[in-house]
């Protein structure tokens, strides 16, 4: 959008929405809009700034109690009211009914802007939201309807909201609903198509809950909503807030699948967990996507079929069609949703129908196609657009059944540990017509893990991306211990199309991710809302290898430029970063330090002192945990159960007999003796000198074990490779030099922790992950070459580094960051942090 197209127009909500980047979307659909006078919108993606907007000269407008109701079931929580007559504008929330704030009706994008700003950094509201309100409503039926699951107490709800909406219609009167006495009662008082709808019809409807009582199920329904005094409009919720209040209650479900309260009076919220994983979308996130998938398609199709394979409560879907609503698309649209969940097909169905209710007439013809099962297991195309968040299950994680799924549908990249998304990648790109669109969450590890490498090298061949995106942290997604990234990639029409488009780069502050998202549509001559908090950018094909394309901030991809025009060795040519011992039981094959001391010495010989996360304290190694390793350079020393009674008696009788069937039902520990760890590692058997890291971490994550006496657990062991063909005499050598102290020093340096922010993934609190897929692409030079290492910068590093074994890293930390800047290379004035 160039200055020509865009001017400001406050009364306008499509001009409030093009400035601040957020969704226009009207109140009501065409059968209400008419009784209303004036202009009526949502403004949707301001997260804590979303917010119902009128604008009329109608000054009843500002006292209309039905005003503060309508944001309520919007769940927004400000309504900005223009009143267009006495040009003033009132910023009203419905949890403070009798406070108004009052502005001059903004004549500037930069003062409609502050307003915005006012309301986005508002406290939450006190009083119940709309979704716990209803969530109470679902509660209730679960509690009314336990034995018969959750999906039964989701198609009741479904007809009670649709009932609620008829009774606003006045199709019905109040007084003839509370005169029904059960819930059959009730629901026939819907007309049959609504019945269908809702999945109530009468001869399906269980006996049990056809004549369960009524009772509160419709005061919560039909009563004002005691703390803030908002009546619930059923049509606005739907409209408008359906995606959260579904996947709230799936949750609510996984929380406690078998609820159970005393009786039908109040009801707390589940205490249990979910599972962590990423299946819920946000809904602005689904609609950012959306937005970004039907752009780059380009022109539309007349016949378009959007395809989400694990629809959940059907956000994608639900917002395809209200962006091509928007669009004023007038084609026809195949929707058609996949969920292993009968629950999540019920929520899905029951949203689109609604939708196609809420059409206007003469725009798209839509027809939905919604199925129960594994989708991985059916036909998905041909079609014009794939829009999903797949399930995020890595392979050990994954039931037998759904491994071999899996497996038959990545063919030849089903390698290594491969992410169960990676299978929905795939058929999605392939199912695809030419000039297709895929847009996509996606675990954060299938972008730069080498698990994923041949199948982004498979994609490059397939078409381009066109957007690659992450919120940094993990607040965004608080079911999920996995980071999280998102894609929109479009197939090529004929091949090679490559080089023709370029790729944006969007990074969000943990925090500022709706705020970031706001950004992709915020016109670049309206007033800028962006900041430090997130950067957009963008990228030729050619500056995205399929080695990566994880996406990083901007000072991150320059600095990770340099680097590559350096033209050094990576850290996967000089050491082989190996995974340590998995024990599969910490807790009982780790002991104190204090306690093995307490053993006697032809016992104590089977304990290791254990490095890795917990013994690695500012690069230095502390013998604080000790783990049981009962193998020699032949492996396994201790091979019968008569042998370890009699070689570790004290450790047998204490530890290891009373959790004997805790330790034969590890997973993990396959054809193992029950007391070995799951995998000991063939390569520790021998002991050896060599670099070790802790699983997660920065600088002072990394310890040099010059004599080999530690065990690696919790971390990784970086074995010299070197520089030469003969790998051994080459190890011999470097151990015997000043390198392996150099390489502790330059590991823990804060240039080294800069370097790794651009490769390496973060957990939450800002720690990276230090497996090899990550670092193994890092440049990191070879201080063996005395044609561009001076001498003098080798011996300093090397002198830091033994300061560094002695623990005194942070008293050579300025003068760390110098020498280790020296030996990259990299030039004075861009050593700064980022």
């Amino acid at each position: 959008m160039n200055a020509q197209e865009w001017t400001w127009d406050p009364g306008s909500p499509g001009s409030w929405a093009g400035l601040l980047g957020l969704v226009h979307v009207p109140m009501f659909g065409p059968r209400r809009e008419a009784a209303f006078s004036g202009e009526h919108a949502v403004l949707l993606d301001g997260a804590r700034g979303s917010f119902a907007f009128s604008a009329a000269e109608d000054r009843a407008l500002l006292i209309d109690p039905g005003v503060l109701s309508r944001a309520w079931s919007a769940h927004v929580r400000h309504s900005l009211l223009l009143d267009t007559s006495a040009h003033r504008a009132y910023v009203r929330r419905w949890d403070y009914p009798g406070v108004m704030r009052e502005f001059p009706t903004p004549d500037r994008g930069a003062d409609a802007a502050r307003i915005f700003e006012a309301m986005e950094g508002s406290q939450a509201p006190r009083s119940p939201d709309v979704i716990q309100h209803v969530l109470r409503l679902f509660r209730l039926l679960r509690q009314a309807f336990h034995g018969l699951g959750g999906l039964w107490a989701v198609r009741v709800m479904n007809g009670l909201l649709l009932l609620a909406d008829r009774l606003r219609e006045r199709c019905i009167e109040e007084q003839e609903l509370r005169g029904c006495r059960t819930v059959g009662e009730a629901l026939a008082k819907l007309p049959e198509g609504e019945r269908r709808i809702a999945e109530v019809e009468d001869q399906d409807l269980p006996g049990d809950i056809r004549g369960q009582e009524l009772g509160v199920l419709i005061d919560v329904l039909l009563e004002r909503e005691p703390h803030s005094g908002c009546l619930l409009d059923p049509d606005v919720l739907l409209r408008h807030a359906s995606s959260k209040l579904y996947q709230e209650a799936h949750l609510d479900i996984e929380r406690d699948p078998q609820l159970s309260f005393a009786g039908m009076g109040s009801v707390e919220e589940p205490s249990g967990r979910s599972r962590s994983d990423v299946r819920f979308t946000p809904p602005n996130l689904a609609r950012a996507l959306t937005e970004q998938a039907l752009a780059a398609l380009g022109e539309l199709p007349k016949d378009l079929v959007v395809v989400d394979p694990a629809s959940g409560s059907g956000v994608f879907l639900r917002e395809c069609i209200r962006e091509l609503s928007r669009l004023e698309y007038t084609g026809a649209l195949k929707a058609v949703g996949y969920d292993i969940s009968e629950i999540s097909v019920c929520m899905t169905r029951f949203c689109l129908s609604h939708a196609k209710r809420d059409l206007r007439r003469g725009s798209l013809r839509l027809r939905t196609e919604v199925v129960a099962g594994d989708s991985l297991l059916r036909e998905w195309g041909p079609a014009d657009m794939v829009l999903m968040n797949p399930p995020f299950i890595s392979l050990e994680g994954l039931p037998k059944e759904q491994a071999a799924v899996a497996s038959r549908v990545l063919g030849e990249f089903a390698k290594g540990r491969f992410d169960y998304a990676m299978a929905f990648v795939l058929k999605a790109v392939e199912s695809l017509k030419p000039g297709g669109v895929l847009a996509s969450v996606l675990p954060a590890s299938l972008l730069s893990g080498s698990s994923a490498l041949a199948l982004r090298e498979r994609l490059a061949d397939m078409g381009d991306l066109r957007l690659v995106g992450r919120f940094e942290g993990y607040r965004y997604f608080p079911t999920s211990v996995v980071e999280t990234a998102f894609v929109v990639f479009r197939k090529a029409q004929t091949c090679p199309e490559h080089g023709h488009f370029g790729v944006t780069v969007i990074v969000g502050e943990e925090g500022r991710e709706d705020a970031a998202l706001r950004c992709l549509r915020t016109p670049p001559d309206a007033v800028s809302i962006q900041a430090d908090w997130v950067d957009q950018y963008e990228l030729r094909r050619s500056d995205l290898p399929s080695a990566s394309w994880r996406p990083v901030r901007r000072r991150q991809h320059e600095f990770r430029e340099l680097l590559r025009r350096l033209d050094l060795p990576t850290v996967g040519e000089l050491f082989d970063v190996r995974q340590g011992t998995r024990l599969g039981a910490k807790s009982l094959l780790l002991i104190p330090a204090d306690e093995v001391r307490t053993l006697r010495p032809p016992e104590r010989r089977f304990f290791k002192p254990a490095a890795g996360r917990g013994s690695i304290v500012q690069g230095q190694l502390t013998k604080q945990l000790y783990v049981f390793f009962p193998y020699g350079k032949d492996g396994l020393q201790i091979r019968s159960e008569r042998q370890l009674k009699e070689q570790v008696p004290t450790y047998y009788r204490r530890i290891l007999e009373p959790n004997r069937d805790e330790l034969i039902d590890r997973a993990s520990l396959r054809k193992r003796e029950w007391w070995e760890p799951s995998e000991p590692r063939k390569w520790q058997y021998s002991p050896s000198p060599h670099i070790v890291s802790t699983y997660f971490g920065g600088s002072g994550s990394f310890a040099y074990d010059s004599r080999g006496e530690y065990v690696t657990v919790n971390g990784h062991a970086w074995v010299w490779l070197g520089a030469s063909e003969d790998r051994e005499m080459d190890a011999l050598a470097f151990h015997s030099s000043r390198l392996p102290w150099a390489y502790l020093a330059l590991l823990n340096s804060t240039v080294f922790e800069r370097i790794l922010l651009c490769f390496a993934a973060q957990l939450q609190g800002g720690q990276m992950r230090l497996e090899r897929r990550f670092v193994k692409a890092i440049p990191i030079p070879y201080l063996g070459d005395e044609g561009r290492t001076d001498p003098g910068v080798l011996q300093g590093l090397a002198e830091r580094g033994r300061r560094i074994h002695n623990g005194e890293l942070e008293c050579v930390r300025q003068e760390l960051d110098d020498a280790v800047a020296l030996a990259y290379g990299i030039p004075r004035d861009l050593r700064a942090p980022f």
